[in-house]
């Protein structure tokens, strides 16, 4: 593509725009057959594109047997196009900045907080496995969990030091991991390595969800997404003592029923 089209398309052209009104300046007048050809547009759109040329102040149309198009001078063009963009930029300083003043004074307004400032939700795999880094190094009692597949974090390139700050800082991990339907050398691996940090673990054979516990006031769950055509993770985070409470006494009616990894390693060597 043509350098100067490219650059038109960066300040608002779309393309066959920039196409047509770049080859317009080529010569005096043409046909839109002959500026069809030129630029390479089906003649059933060009009609469409001169159309809004027109109406933008970009081409003239001269009336006759043939109509004609010729381009209005490009220094005309780009003054009108350059006071349009600062009008715009004019607008998005001062819009940026009310919209600002109005997001910092809500962020504060602590007194009268919405329903849905208890959630939020994240879909990107980095992103979660920030967001778990940033809330287990602000656990200050205990973090539950139930780990199961499909794993945000490959082990074998990535170690999780905030756990592990976290653990020496004295906080109590205990985690359900799912044993899946093929044991893996990769499970017993990853299982094991989270026990050596010093989490308390136990195996279960079908986990509702991958969901972590902090403290007594937040909950991570983490559910697959059915709808996406490829495997995807959306990710919930509930800042609420009583939906906490909720899912606590649903992580240790599980946990009374799992099996410890001692017992576990035993039974698959029988």
């Amino acid at each position: 593509m043509n350098e100067y089209i490219k650059k038109m398309i960066i300040i608002g052209f779309n393309e066959s725009e920039a196409k047509v009104y770049f080859n317009l300046l080529r010569k005096n007048n043409f046909s839109a057959a002959e500026i069809a050809k030129l630029s390479q547009i089906s003649k059933t759109k060009i009609y469409e594109v001169l159309d809004k040329l027109i109406h933008n102040g970009l081409c003239i149309e001269t009336a006759g047997k043939v109509k004609k198009y010729s381009p209005v001078n490009p220094e005309i063009v780009f003054k009108e196009i350059k006071s349009k963009l600062n009008e715009k930029k004019n607008i998005t300083d001062s819009l940026s900045k009310h919209l600002l003043s109005i997001y910092l004074s809500e962020k504060n307004n602590k007194d009268a907080p919405d329903a849905l400032d208890y959630i939020q939700i994240i879909r990107d795999k980095k992103t979660i496995i920030d967001k778990v880094y940033s809330l287990e190094n602000k656990a200050r009692k205990e973090i539950l969990g139930f780990d199961k597949p499909p794993y945000a974090m490959n082990i074998k390139t990535n170690k999780n030091e905030p756990e592990l700050e976290s653990l020496k800082r004295g906080v109590i991990y205990k985690t359900l991991y799912e044993i899946p339907e093929n044991i893996t050398p990769d499970f017993i691996k990853r299982v094991e390595m989270y026990k050596n940090y010093g989490e308390e673990v136990r195996l279960f054979y079908k986990l509702p969800m991958k969901m972590m516990i902090f403290d007594d006031n937040k909950v991570l769950f983490v559910l697959s997404d059915k709808i996406a055509t490829q495997l995807s993770l959306t990710s919930m985070l509930v800042e609420h003592v009583d939906i906490v409470k909720a899912f606590k006494i649903t992580f240790f009616s599980i946990w009374e029923k799992s099996i410890t990894f001692d017992k576990y390693i035993e039974k698959i060597k029988i």
